[in-house]
């Protein structure tokens, strides 16, 4: 194994885009606000267009560079995963069910 690190990154970037093609063509995740899960999807989309570009831009840097890299984007996965489950606004709460609305 060459650079666990970089793996794990490609893996983590690897769930953010596949919850951006969950929400944009199927449009299963819901973050309970209505209207305003518009600004949960902007936060989703940034996020991962900027690991995008960043992974890109590091490809060749040090294990370093993508240690920090997977544990920042796993905290922020780990954040929208809760906002698009547990903490659901009043609108509509969870039901028990994963991201599917």
């Amino acid at each position: 194994m060459k650079n666990k690190w970089k793996i794990a990154n490609l893996l983590v970037l690897a769930v953010e885009l596949i919850l951006c093609f969950i929400s944009l063509f199927y449009k299963q995740i819901s973050f309970g606000w209505g209207l305003g899960d518009i600004f949960g999807y902007l936060i989703l989309f940034g996020a991962t267009i900027i690991h995008v570009i960043v992974t890109f831009n590091s490809r060749k840097k040090g294990k370093k560079r993508h240690f920090y890299l997977t544990i920042l984007f796993l905290i922020l996965l780990v954040v929208i995963s809760l906002a698009a489950t547990i903490w659901r606004g009043s609108e509509y709460p969870w039901n028990g069910s994963l991201f599917i609305s």
